[in-house]
C-alpha cells in the first residue's frame, strides 16, 4: 500500500518553493566550481603524469664546456644511460617584440630548440610545426603572456620569422630559464622549436652544449640514480668540464608542477566541507519552521498510529530530493562549463600538453555524496530531536518545553522602538539563527576578499625582508671578482656603500623537517652565517655553541616555540640532527633555519672553512661551472607573480560564492522570520497600520540586527580565518599568515548590507501579500 504522507512531498516542496529554489541554487553553484575545479586539477595533473612516458621525458641531463665526440658519448653510455644531443641557443628579444608592454618590462629571452625525435618530444598545441627555415613555433603560454598570434612575425638576430603554430615543450612544463631558479616567469623566458637546417645556421650566439639522457635500467631507485649521477659526472671530467647537471626530479623546469599541482586542492575542500556545514544549518531551519507550523498537523498523525521514523523520513524527503537533485545539476555544468574557466587557472600558469578532461570519481564523491550523506545525518540528528516531544505537545504547539516566562521590561522609549524591541526578543531565537547564517556568510566573504592581500603580504615581506641584493649557491668553494657594470661616477657614489657591506660567505644546507598539520616533512633551507654578520644584522649566532635560531614563518608554521626541540633531516645522508631553538629571526624570503656556519660545517662533515655561497649586495663575476643559482631581488618578484597568479583567480569564485550565500541565507532567514510574525503583521494590518508603517516596524527590526551582527561577527570571522589559513595553504611552500586591509572591513559589512537591501524589497512585497483575513482565521 503506498505511504499517503508521499502525496503531501509535492505540495511542501510547492508550498516552500522559494526557499528550496534559493537553496538549490546555492548548492548547485557550489558544486558546479568545486567540481569543476577538482575536475580540472585531477584532468591536468593525469596529463602531465602520463606526458612522462608519452613524450619520453629526460631522466636527466647535463652541459659540458665543449661538445662530446663519439668517444666520449660511448665511454659515458658505458655507465647505465643513453644521451641524446639536446642542444639549444639563448637570444635576447627587442623592447619591440611583446604586444604586452607589461609584460615586457624586463629582458626577454627566447631558447631556441631544434627538431626532436627521441627524447623531451614537443606537443603541438594549436597550429603546424615549421616546415621552412623561416617558420617557428613558440611555446603557448608564452605567446599568450605577449598577445602573439599564428601568422605573426618575430625577429631574432636580424632576421624575421614566421609563427607557424603554438607547442608545449614536455621538459618546460614550467618555464624556469635555469634548472635551480626558484620561480619562473612566462612573460620573461620562453622557448621555441625551428627545423634543424634553420637551427644550424642560426649566427651571433654560441651553442649550448646540452644532453638528455636515459637510464637503461628503468627500476633504479632514487639511491641508485644518484650513485649514477656521480659516475657519470666522473666519467665527463675525464674528457671534458660539466658545467651544469641535473637529475629529472631536481629539474625546477620538469618537477615543478607535478610538486605544485593540487596545492590549492585542500582549500577548495575545507571551503567546500564549510559550505556543507552551512547547508546543513540552513535545512534545519527550514525543517524547524516546518515542524513549527505543522505541528498540529504531526501531533494528529502520530495520534493516529504514525511512528516517529516515518514521520522523519518523511521530512527528510525535500532535502535529500534538493540535495540530490544539485548535485546532479551541479556536476553536469561543472563537467560541461566550469571545467573550461578552471582548467585556464593551469595553463595559464604551466605549459601543459593539449588538455582532456578525464572522468574523476573522487571528485564525485566529495562534491555529491559526502555532502548529501552529511546533510542526512545533520537533518537525521535534528529531526530526532524534534520528534522527542509527544503527540500531545504537538497538538498544543508546545515545542519549547518551558513557558511562563515574563516579559523583559523595556526602558522608556518611544511606542515604535519599544515594539521593535519587543519583536526582536519574541523572535530572539529566529535572530539568532539569523546571527549565525550571517557569521557563516561573511566568513565566506571574507576569504574571498583575504585571498589576494595574503599573497600581497607575503610578496611584500619576502621582498622587504631580503638581506642581500644577490645571493649565490655555488656547487662547491669558489673565488669572485666584481663586475664593473657601473661608471666611474657610480663607483665613487657607492664605494663607501661596498666597502662596508663586502661579499660574505655563507654555508648553506637544503633540510626537512616533520610539518605536524600535513603529517608530512617540508623543506627548510639551513644557512650558516658567520658572526657578526653585516647581511643578517641582530642574528646572534656564535661559534661553538650549540641551538639554532628559526625564522619567524617557520616557528609559526611548525607551531614551534623558543625553548622547544626541531629535527633537521638530511636527505643526502640520512641523517637527523636535534637542535634546541634559541630564538627566531624575521626573514619571510624562505622557511629557514640559522646557526654558525662553523656549527653547520661541523653537522654535514666539512671543515670549518667551508662555504658553499656568498651574500653581496653588488653582482659577482663566478666562473660558471661552480655557480648553482643566483638568487636575486627579481627573482623575489616573480615568486610573488606567480603565486598571485596561481592562486588569484580563487578569489573571484569564492567570492562569487560568498555573495550567492548570503543572498540564500539572507532570503530564507529572514523569510522565517516574517512567516512567523505574519499573524501579528495581520492583526496590525486590522488595527489600521499602513504597508509602510509595518515596513519600519518589522523590517527595520531585521535590518538593525543584520547590520549589528555583520559588525559584531568580523571579530570571529577573523579569528576564524586566521585558523582556515593554516589548512588553505598547507601544501604550499612557505608561511602565509592570514591579513586582510582595514578598509576591507568596510566591504564586507556594505556587500553585506547591500545584498540584505535585495532581500528586503522582496519582503516588503510579501508584507503586502499578507491579508487581514489571515487574523481573523486565527482560532486560537
Amino acid at each position: 500500500m503506498k505511504n499517503p504522507l508521499n502525496k503531501r512531498l509535492p505540495r511542501e516542496i510547492k508550498h516552500n518553493l522559494g526557499r528550496y529554489l534559493a537553496v538549490f541554487l546555492m548548492m548547485a553553484t557550489v558544486i558546479a566550481l568545486v567540481s569543476g575545479f577538482l575536475v580540472a586539477a585531477e584532468s591536468a595533473k593525469h596529463i602531465y603524469n602520463d606526458n612522462f612516458e608519452k613524450s619520453s621525458i629526460e631522466d636527466g641531463g647535463f652541459i659540458t664546456a665543449y661538445s662530446l665526440d663519439d668517444t666520449a658519448l660511448k665511454g659515458i653510455e658505458k655507465v647505465g644511460i643513453k644521451v641524446y644531443e639536446d642542444f639549444y641557443r639563448d637570444y635576447k628579444l627587442s623592447d619591440t617584440f611583446s604586444k604586452n608592454h607589461e609584460a615586457s618590462d624586463s629582458a626577454i629571452t627566447l631558447r631556441l630548440l631544434h627538431e626532436r625525435k627521441d627524447i623531451n618530444l614537443i606537443q603541438l598545441m594549436k597550429g603546424a610545426m615549421p616546415e621552412t627555415d623561416t617558420g617557428i613555433a613558440l611555446d603557448r603560454l608564452f605567446a599568450e603572456y605577449h598577445g602573439i598570434k599564428i601568422g605573426d612575425t618575430i625577429e631574432i638576430a636580424g632576421k624575421d620569422y614566421k609563427i607557424t603554430g603554438f607547442i608545449a615543450a614536455s621538459d618546460y612544463s614550467a618555464l624556469f630559464e635555469n634548472r635551480n631558479d626558484i620561480m619562473f616567469d612566462a612573460s620573461t623566458f620562453g622557448v621555441a622549436v625551428v627545423k634543424d637546417t634553420a637551427f644550424q645556421n642560426f649566427q651571433g650566439k654560441e651553442l649550448v652544449n646540452h644532453y638528455s639522457f636515459h637510464f637503461q635500467d628503468k627500476a633504479l631507485s632514487q639511491e641508485g640514480r644518484n650513485k649514477k649521477s656521480d659516475e657519470i659526472i666522473a666519467e665527463i671530467s675525464k674528457t671534458n668540464v660539466v658545467l651544469d647537471y641535473s637529475l629529472a626530479e631536481n629539474n625546477q623546469a620538469i618537477s615543478f608542477v607535478g610538486d605544485d599541482m593540487g596545492s590549492d586542492i585542500p582549500m577548495m575542500k575545507t571551503l567546500l566541507y564549510i559550505i556543507i556545514v552551512i547547508m546543513g544549518f540552513v535545512f534545519s531551519v527550514i525543517i524547524g519552521n516546518t515542524i513549527e507550523s505543522e505541528a498540529p498537523i504531526i501531533g494528529t498523525l502520530l495520534a493516529s498510529g504514525y511512528k516517529k521514523h516515518e514521520l522523519i523520513c518523511h521530512y527528510m524527503a525535500p532535502p535529500l530530493i534538493i540535495s540530490a537533485f544539485s548535485g546532479l545539476c551541479g556536476n553536469l555544468i561543472g563537467y560541461t562549463a566550469i571545467v573550461n574557466f578552471m582548467k585556464g587557472m593551469y595553463y595559464g600558469s604551466y605549459s601543459l600538453p593539449p588538455y582532456h578532461t578525464f572522468w574523476n570519481g573522487d571528485a564525485f564523491l566529495d562534491t555529491t555524496v559526502i555532502p548529501v550523506i552529511l546533510l542526512l545525518v545533520i537533518n537525521y540528528l535534528f529531526l530526532l530531536k524534534k520528534m522527542s516531544l509527544t503527540p500531545l505537545q504537538f497538538l498544543r504547539k508546545e515545542l519549547k518545553g518551558k513557558k511562563g516566562k515574563r516579559a523583559v521590561k523595556l526602558p522608556d522609549f518611544s511606542f515604535l522602538n519599544r515594539f521593535r524591541l519587543r519583536i526582536i526578543f519574541q523572535n530572539k531565537s529566529n535572530y539568532l539563527v539569523l546571527f549565525v547564517g550571517i557569521f557563516f556568510a561573511s566568513f565566506i566573504l571574507m576569504w574571498g576578499l583575504c585571498i589576494t592581500t595574503t599573497i600581497d603580504k607575503y610578496e611584500k615581506d619576502v621582498v622587504n625582508s631580503a638581506k642581500s641584493s644577490y645571493q649565490y649557491i655555488l656547487k662547491a668553494p669558489a673565488d669572485y671578482t666584481k663586475k664593473s657594470s657601473q661608471t666611474a661616477a657610480e663607483g665613487k657614489q657607492n664605494a663607501a656603500v661596498l666597502s662596508e657591506k663586502e661579499p660574505e660567505k655563507f654555508t648553506f644546507a637544503s633540510m626537512e623537517s616533520y610539518y605536524k598539520l600535513a603529517g608530512e616533512n617540508i623543506e627548510v633551507s639551513v644557512y650558516g652565517i658567520q658572526e657578526n654578520s653585516n647581511y643578517f644584522q641582530g642574528l646572534p649566532v656564535k661559534d661553538n655553541t650549540e641551538g639554532v635560531y628559526l625564522s619567524e614563518n617557520l616557528l609559526k608554521k611548525l607551531g614551534k616555540k623558543t625553548g622547544d626541540t626541531i629535527a633537521l633531516y638530511n636527505k643526502f645522508k640520512d641523517k637527523t640532527y636535534k637542535e634546541k631553538i634559541l630564538g627566531t629571526y624575521e626573514y619571510a624570503g624562505a622557511l629557514s633555519v640559522f646557526l654558525s656556519r662553523e656549527e653547520l660545517n661541523r653537522l654535514i662533515g666539512k671543515d670549518s672553512t667551508y662555504f658553499n655561497g656568498y651574500f653581496s649586495d653588488a653582482e659577482l663575476k663566478i666562473a660558471k661551472e661552480y655557480t648553482a643559482s643566483v638568487i636575486t631581488m627579481e627573482d623575489m618578484l616573480k615568486l610573488g607573480r606567480q603565486i598571485d597568479k596561481s592562486m588569484g583567480p580563487m578569489q573571484y569564485i569564492i567570492f562569487l560564492m560568498s555573495v550567492i550565500i548570503f543572498l540564500v541565507l539572507m532570503y530564507i532567514l529572514t523569510k522565517v522570520v516574517i512567516e512567523k510574525n505574519a499573524i501579528s503583521i495581520s492583526f496590525m494590518k486590522v488595527f489600521g497600520y499602513e504597508d509602510k508603517e509595518i515596513n519600519r516596524i518589522y523590517l527595520n527590526s531585521i535590518t538593525y540586527t543584520v547590520l549589528v551582527s555583520l559588525i559584531v561577527t568580523l571579530p570571529l570571522d577573523v579569528f576564524c580565518m586566521s585558523q582556515i589559513m593554516k589548512f588553505v595553504f598547507i601544501k604550499m611552500d612557505g608561511y602565509f599568515e592570514f591579513y586582510i586591509k582595514p578598509y576591507q572591513y568596510g566591504e564586507i559589512v556594505l556587500i553585506g548590507m547591500l545584498t540584505y537591501f535585495a532581500v528586503n524589497a522582496l519582503h516588503r512585497k510579501r508584507i503586502q501579500k499578507i491579508k487581514m483575513a489571515d487574523a481573523l482565521k486565527m482560532r486560537e
